[in-house]
């Protein structure tokens, strides 16, 4: 089929949009005559989505004084409530109406009960109404002093305009480009695209940790009872209190039990800190327990949540072999024997159990190579473990569509 006015060639699709005011001199030279777009402003919230569905971006907004006249339309700006008008760009729109079926009160516009002369809509569908743009006269004078073609000329002008460019060149360095990557709010020229605004929220630590959008039922405390952050709570205080510490411990068997005393009796806050660690393991184990045991009785654990289920599983048996090596570090008897008792158990593991407990007591008998490298799997192997599973967990739950729904 040949190409002519009855259907020329399918624009382009455009994504470097914003939904801002544009001067009317822009219209009257980039666009052919204007459609008017009907649009209740008591009702419109500015929620872009028109503008957001639209293919070819040819909704522009005008304020109501450059209007010189409506036809088959009033004229905007008769109702007090008129701020702006929206107008189509009949060159570029196709009348594919997904801008009328995106708006949330399409359906309901209070002015359908006003008189028929009294209507935005057109009284018949092959007379639309139009507007009539004003010559680019209006912005004439806004567009001069925003050029500083009044009375700042001279010196004093042209040190203001160098002090304009100087955050335009520092938008256009190296360092600055290097900082903050494509799609940065911080970059110049950023639109407010789909595609940018993607690139800030995975651009952003902050912003990709939070969803843009909650399930209703996911921030009541009855249905989750927040127990999966109060278990990465009590994972950040165990690690604030466990450096504290580190700086009054040493993993020898001779000097462990006293290090632990002098923490109780000599240093400040020494036992507060300690009893701190010792009640938030046991915490922690309790409520990641218990959040297992929430995801489990919900059905959190079906398709797709299979593999954050299994990472789960996995986080619970770090945390128990967190809190079973932090049990030897007191070195007291109950530590000692506790730790014979689990190793000993291990021992009788088919094919490899003598193996691994020679390897976690470092000899036949519990001793100082013992305490040594269970203190180093408590501080460092097994704290770095979790980190990396409590992550992707974490990037599971957003990836897999937030918190699952109730049965």
């Amino acid at each position: 089929m040949a190409r002519t006015e009855a259907n020329p060639p399918m624009p382009d699709f455009v994504t470097d949009y914003e939904l801002a005011e544009v001067d009317p001199s822009y219209l009257t030279q980039a666009v052919k005559p204007k459609q008017f777009l009907h649009i209740d402003q008591a009702e419109c919230i500015l929620c872009e989505g028109c503008v957001d569905i639209c293919p070819w971006k040819c909704i522009h907004m005008v304020r109501v004084d450059a209007i010189a006249e409506a036809i088959n339309t009033e004229q905007p700006g008769e109702d007090p409530r008129d701020h702006v008008a929206f107008i189509v760009d009949e060159d570029v729109c196709t009348r594919c109406a997904l801008c009328v079926d995106r708006c949330p009160h399409r359906r309901d516009h209070p002015r359908q009960a006003q008189p028929r002369h009294r209507r935005r809509r057109p009284a018949h569908p092959h007379e639309p109404p139009r507007l009539q743009l004003r010559p680019a006269v209006l912005r004439t004078k806004d567009v001069d002093v925003a050029n500083g073609s009044g009375n700042g000329n001279g010196r004093g002008g042209r040190i203001l305009e160098k002090a304009r460019e100087i955050p335009g060149k520092i938008g256009e360095s190296q360092a600055w480009t290097s900082i903050f990557r494509p799609g940065s709010i911080y970059r110049k020229g950023y639109t407010d695209s789909p595609r940018n605004r993607s690139y800030v929220i995975m651009n952003n630590v902050l912003y990709h940790l939070h969803p843009v959008k909650v399930k209703r039922h996911a921030v009541k405390v009855s249905y989750t009872l927040c127990l999966g952050g109060l278990s990465f709570f009590l994972f950040m205080l165990l690690t604030v209190t466990g450096i504290f510490l580190m700086f009054f411990y040493r993993p020898t068997d001779v000097q462990a039990w006293n290090d632990v005393q002098t923490l109780e009796t000599a240093v400040t806050f020494g036992s507060l800190v300690r009893n701190m660690h010792r009640w938030a393991a046991h915490l922690m184990v309790l409520s990641v327990f218990l959040h297992m045991s929430r995801v489990f009785y919900h059905g959190a654990y079906k398709a797709p949540r299979e593999f954050n289920w299994v990472i789960g599983v996995v986080l619970l048996m770090l945390t128990l072999l967190l809190s079973f090596t932090g049990y030897l570090l007191p070195w007291d008897q109950l530590a000692l024997w506790a730790v014979t008792v689990g190793t000993n158990m291990m021992g009788f593991t088919p094919v490899f159990g003598s193996e691994v407990r020679f390897v976690l007591l470092g000899s036949k008998e519990i001793g100082t190579d013992t305490l040594l490298r269970w203190y180093v799997l408590h501080v460092l192997l097994l704290p770095f473990v979790i980190v990396i599973f409590m992550a992707v967990h974490f990037w599971r739950v957003r990836k897999d569509g937030g918190i699952s729904g109730p049965l």
